[in-house]
């Protein structure tokens, strides 16, 4: 059986050099830090020295030990401390510190760009090793070939182990908690809320907010609102984060449903709402013209994927393309059921949506996101007497209850009780379903199953499922 070549000798094309292509990741990591010092320990875990750069691993030295020393890096410090550097004064001296800082990258980015660094570095010294070695078997070095290769092979090794993201992502308790500190000391000096809020209480009061590396899980029957309560999150969180982007997965309604409810549940906090079941052709002009000034409400970081069938790789496609581009403060994607699934090869159904959800929760991680996950309940909920959701009714929920960082039920009590109708209309038992009714119509519990780190227990919200509208009461 013919074996492929180690190296191919044949001439190549001309490739950019990894230096050059990590260049602009290397000074937006550099600067992220500058911005926000509490992200250094998160980026030096992953990429330890190694810059293609050797100026840029100069700075990031001199960053480390003012950050070690417990303090803030400074600008004029690190410019002193290089003053006189050759590799600096050949890219305009200190005015090339300054300028890492005013074109720093988002600091949501820094641990995207040390990634892309270390990749980088990585590359070069292998190009450069295999370039040697490439030279060595094609020349009389008088060494046999046998012994090159177990050379190269050693030499592979060893940059395997000192480049090894997950040797870098390995961090001693004393450090870890060094980074909390720092993490903390930033947020009360910003006023930056640990997660992205969003003004429902159920959210932000509960969970602290959509956090970074989170995965909710909004689980519920049909009518019982989640995909109202999920609507109102994105973009409650994106008219308080404009800077950030949320991401919206609505594989059970397409874009124009979307903008239906979300401009009915405007025209409702604007005056009187228009219920967006009236949407249609036989809207008056007045109130067409009120939709037209609406509009301009409608936040701009809000972005649809309303494709039907969509998979994992897909949503991971677009989260990254996004965040090349600007942070994200959340992924919202209903429902998990719609979801394209992976191949089955004999698993059951639970296993499969496992995959699905291991991913999303890995994928939170990555990106530095919150992904907001709807799913529907099973139908046991529908035979017993109480209908409020427990975490088993969570349709093959294994893998679903344990990815969850979160889990919440949205129960909507009134669903139930108007089935429940008495047949006599004059009756005191009519009268008072009547009045139960009434008292539960804008009802919504919000029930906290599952909260890692946090308390269980149930938020009420008001729901005006007429303008898909869902706000915090004082009940």
């Amino acid at each position: 059986m013919a074996l492929a070549p180690l190296l191919d000798l044949r001439p190549q094309p001309a490739e950019p050099a990894p230096a050059n292509l990590a260049l602009e990741s290397a000074q937006a990591l550099i600067g992220g830090v500058l911005v926000d010092p509490s992200r250094y320990r998160e980026a030096a875990h992953i990429l330890g020295g190694h810059f293609a750069e050797p100026l840029h691993g100069r700075i990031w030295v001199v960053i480390g030990e003012q950050i070690d020393a417990g303090r803030t890096p400074d600008l004029a410090t690190i410019a002193d401390r290089l003053a006189g550097d050759p590799g600096l004064v050949a890219l305009g001296g200190a005015r090339y510190i300054f300028d890492l800082y005013d074109k720093s990258g988002s600091p949501d980015l820094v641990r995207q760009h040390a990634e892309s660094v270390l990749d980088a570095f990585t590359r070069r010294m292998a190009s450069k090793l295999l370039s040697e070695a490439s030279r060595a078997l094609v020349i009389d070095s008088g060494c046999s070939a046998f012994a090159l290769l177990g050379a190269v092979r050693q030499d592979l090794e060893m940059l395997e182990r000192d480049a090894s993201l997950a040797d870098g992502e390995l961090c001693t308790a004393f450090d870890a908690a060094r980074a909390l500190a720092d993490a903390l000391d930033y947020e009360a000096k910003s006023g930056r809320e640990l997660g992205f809020m969003t003004g429902l209480r159920c959210i932000d009061r509960r969970l602290r907010g959509l956090r970074r590396g989170w995965l909710i899980v909004i689980g519920g029957r049909p009518s019982m609102g989640k995909s109202g309560l999920a609507r109102a999150a994105v973009y409650g969180c994106a008219a308080r984060n404009p800077d950030a982007a949320v991401l919206f997965f609505s594989l059970e309604m397409d874009a124009r449903e979307c903008a239906e409810r979300a401009l009915s549940a405007a025209s409702f906090l604007d005056r009187d709402g228009i219920p967006y079941s009236q949407f249609g052709g036989s809207l008056a002009p007045d109130e067409r013209a009120r939709l037209h000034r609406l509009r301009a409400s409608m936040p701009r970081n809000v972005l649809i994927d309303d494709r039907s069938s969509v998979g994992l790789d897909d949503i991971r496609r677009r989260v990254w393309a996004v965040k090349a581009k600007r942070p994200i403060a959340a992924v919202v994607i209903d429902y998990l059921q719609l979801m394209t699934r992976p191949a089955a090869n004999g698993r059951n159904e639970a296993s499969v949506l496992g995959d699905i959800t291991r991913g999303l929760k890995t994928l939170a991680r990555e990106a530095e996101t919150c992904v907001v996950l709807l799913s529907q309940l099973s139908r046991a909920v529908e035979g017993r007497d109480d209908k409020r959701p427990h975490l088993a009714d969570l349709r093959d929920s294994g893998a679903i209850e344990q990815d969850a960082n979160a889990v919440l039920f949205p129960y909507r009590e009134v669903y139930y009780r108007e089935r429940e109708e008495p047949k006599d209309v004059t009756s005191a038992a009519h009268a008072a379903w009547v009045q139960d009714v009434e008292a539960l119509r804008r009802r919504m519990d919000v029930i906290a199953a599952k909260v890692r780190g946090g308390a269980i227990g149930t938020d009420r919200q008001a729901y005006f499922a007429e303008f898909d509208h869902i706000e915090d009461c004082g009940l």
